[in-house]
């Protein structure tokens, strides 16, 4: 197999169960008058104010125009769709919020309970012990099955392999079909002669088994060449079984008969149940590999089937006595021991309550899914507004443009969605029952796109151009048109989108965030989204993020402006208080000092090291050092004033401290000799050195895995990234190279960032 990067991967989540409640990291209500950021006042220590940011597009961005999905004027189950002329709030809300839970670990944003406790399947081994037909009856409001073993348990047929359903010889069409007529299914039938054959398989798989070979009033099938008849024959009553060919080889139906034994299942009906439910959402896109001639089950294609019937044909596990488990086919999904749900800790799960509220749900808002209990949030996104001088920032195309397919989520795919016990890849070549879901493994993270980093710089200026030409099979500069559909017959199914245009490269955007009541560490982290590299980290935003489309870079859009328009509340109130003086904004030293507040925390709250001494506290302490001028200053009111006057001239960066703001300066000036003022100033010059040393050094915040895994995901790397195939081009499907995994190599995901290799 080529090497490749998968278009999606996850970061991390740590636990968070040991985190101090009330601290930045951990779980508190925020509308606790007590904790001074509620939204009855600006609070002191608080921050308020207007954030500009600007959105460049570095590979094509397409969202979505509201009601614009019509059908193709030529393929009527195709989907076209026009790109909207702007970007909605929401949408950019909703990717820096995805980036900030990431950056301080918050819970998981949107974790469906619901759906993720279900438990979910794997296909069972075809060589198992074999399952005995049932049908499931109810009786007096108890759930039960009689057992078909056919002739297993009769005198002569003891050493046979599985007799315990009869083959039917049936015609299909090319849909899978059944054609050859039968009788209803559900209703017994009776004087139906079975006859033994020897089925040779080219001497490769022999073994015997009944055949169907009449049924009064009705025109079989001719038996397969390779079933030799034997001299065996009965004539019994039973069931015609019909599913259709749901394989490719299959070329008989089933029929039930036996004796019939009842045995109750109330045990194992909520089990059966759920299993349908995992195949049905499996299978939920309805799609078929390409040219198959098979068709889906009933348990699939029918959503009645999610609860069991009256009547209904299933195949059990079963001893003698007691039935373990139903399975809707002989060859069925088998249910893990645990759901989803089971491998997350509870501390990252959606908070249910005020009290549980994580950094996320604090700064971006909260609404309570099950009961009452809701958090506005402190941020609010202006529309953004396009800078540019065409008439729309859309780019129209000459022809739609049909996209490649894209597929949903699958959990059930364990290999790349389940870690081990501590959420890291699993080890390749294991069954995928030991692979599964179980009370020793942890999901593997977040999800999130990696970048397209090959196709997004100036070197490959051709990857974008003319995209309604069809090169997916040319290599262009050592890359395939990944976000094109191939040509042909397939070029336009139910499965894909086209799309009319979308916004190009370069293209640009500004827009305002309202911040209010912001803590120094949420500042601190939503600066940190805002100030890395534009031209290599990369935020997803819009549609086929896995194709490569959507990776926009954002900044602060100051201009010619040094200071962000966000004031420390208390410096708002003293404004107010007295119009002569103005609110001071953020330099750029102070807002790196907030960003340097925000990973400190982080990184004590998950790692092991710590930012450098003397970057926040130490730094707004060093003053009371100076013993001389504890003493000279003797009111607290006085120490206070001249540490506020120390800190806020250490925020903006000044070489040299000025006491000329502080009220009794005059004074000052003249209990002072000149040998101390240069203290002063040595011990001014002392702490911010010591504050630009914690600046350069993160304290291995860079390095906790949960950061090192987005910062990658941002930047994205060298190798192609693709949903998995087993060629360099753009041959060959998706399951074919599943497929052939399963069989091999049993590969799990790798860390995000790595690559698949034939290593």
């Amino acid at each position: 197999m080529p090497d490749f990067c998968n278009p999606y991967s996850f970061v991390p989540t740590p636990k968070r169960g040991h985190l101090d409640k009330g601290s930045f990291p951990g779980d508190y209500d925020p509308s606790k008058s007590e904790k001074g950021e509620d939204h009855s006042r600006y609070w002191k220590g608080c921050y308020t104010g207007i954030i500009p940011v600007k959105l460049k597009v570095r590979t094509p961005l397409f969202i979505t125009k509201p009601n614009s999905g019509r059908p193709h004027e030529n393929i009527p189950d195709h989907k076209v769709f026009d790109c909207h002329e702007t970007i909605p709030p929401t949408a950019l809300k909703g990717m820096l919020r995805s980036a900030y839970e990431i950056i301080t670990n918050s819970r998981f944003g949107v974790f469906n309970k619901k759906q993720h406790q279900k438990r979910l399947g794997f296909r069972k081994a075809a060589n198992g012990n074999p399952l005995i037909p049932a049908r499931v009856i109810l009786e007096n409001g108890n759930w039960k099955v009689e057992l078909f073993r056919g002739t297993k348990n009769e005198a002569g047929f003891a050493n046979l392999a599985d007799l315990n359903t009869a083959w039917l010889p049936v015609n299909y069409d090319n849909d899978g079909n059944c054609v050859t007529p039968l009788p209803v299914s559900g209703e017994m039938v009776h004087g139906v002669t079975l006859r033994l054959h020897k089925h040779t398989n080219n001497n490769k798989n022999i073994f015997n088994t009944w055949v169907v070979t009449d049924i009064p009033g009705y025109s079989l099938r001719k038996i397969k060449d390779n079933l030799e008849p034997l001299d065996q024959e009965k004539i019994v009553s039973g069931y015609v079984v019909v599913s259709g060919r749901t394989i490719g080889n299959k070329h008989d139906e089933r029929f039930f008969f036996g004796d019939p034994q009842t045995i109750d299942i109330e045990k194992v009906k909520s089990a059966y149940e759920e299993l349908i439910y995992d195949y049905q959402e499996l299978h939920r896109d309805g799609n078929l590999p390409p040219g198959s001639k098979c068709r889906h089950g009933a348990h699939i294609t029918e959503e009645e089937r999610r609860k069991l019937r009256h009547g209904e044909f299933v195949y059990a596990k079963a001893t003698e006595t007691t039935v373990e488990a139903l399975y809707p086919v002989q060859i069925s999904r088998e249910l893990y021991n645990v759901s989803p749900l089971d491998c997350i800790e509870e501390s990252l799960l959606p908070p249910e309550s005020l009290d549980n509220l994580s950094p996320g749900e604090r700064l971006f808002g909260w609404v309570n899914q099950k009961g009452s209990g809701a958090w506005k949030g402190k941020i609010r996104i202006s529309e953004p507004h396009w800078i540019g001088k065409r008439r729309s920032p859309v780019e129209s195309f000459k022809e739609p443009v049909p996209l490649a397919i894209l597929g949903a989520p699958k959990p059930a795919q364990v290999r790349f969605y389940l870690g081990d016990d501590q959420g890291n890849p699993q080890k390749g070549h294991q069954t995928k029952e030991r692979a599964g879901y179980s009370n020793n493994k942890r999901l593997r993270g977040r999800k999130v796109y990696l970048h397209h980093k090959v196709v997004a710089g100036g070197e490959n200026e051709n990857y974008w151009q003319s995209p309604w030409q069809d090169r997916t099979t040319k290599n262009v500069e050592g890359m395939y048109q990944e976000y094109r559909q191939p040509g042909g017959n397939g070029e336009r199914t139910k499965q894909n989108r086209s799309i009319t245009g979308w916004m190009p490269r370069d293209t640009e955007f500004s827009f305002d965030i309202y911040v209010e009541n912001l803590t120094p560490e949420e500042l601190g982290a939503l600066l940190t989204l805002l100030s890395f590299d534009n031209t290599k980290d990369l935020f997803r935003l819009g549609y086929a993020k896995p194709l490569g489309l959507g990776s926009v870079s954002l900044s602060l859009n100051l201009g010619d402006k040094e200071v962000l328009n966000v004031c420390e509340n208390e410096s708002l109130r003293q404004s107010y208080a007295d119009l002569r003086k103005n609110s001071r904004g953020l330099s750029a030293t102070a807002r790196k000092r907030l960003m340097v507040r925000y990973k400190r925390c982080i990184a004590h709250a998950y790692g092991e090291e710590s930012i450098a001494e003397g970057s926040e506290n130490n730094s707004s302490e060093s003053w009371r050092e100076l013993d001389f001028l504890t003493d000279l200053i003797s009111s607290d009111e006085l120490q206070k004033e001249f540490a506020s006057l120390w800190n806020q001239s250490l925020a903006e960066g000044e070489e040299t401290f000025s006491m000329e703001s502080f009220s009794e300066n005059e004074i000052l000036e003249e209990l002072l000799s000149e040998g101390q003022k240069p203290l002063i100033q040595k011990a001014y010059e002392d702490d911010l050195k010591l504050m630009f040393q914690a600046l350069e050094n993160d304290g291995g915040w860079k390095k906790l895995p949960f950061i090192a895994s987005f910062l990658t995901s941002l930047e994205g790397n060298e190798h192609p990234v693709h949903y998995p195939r087993k060629t360099n081009g753009r041959s060959g499907e998706i399951f074919e190279w599943f497929k052939e995994n399963e069989k091999k190599s049993k590969l799990s995901l790798p860390e995000i960032g790595k690559p698949f290799s034939e290593d």
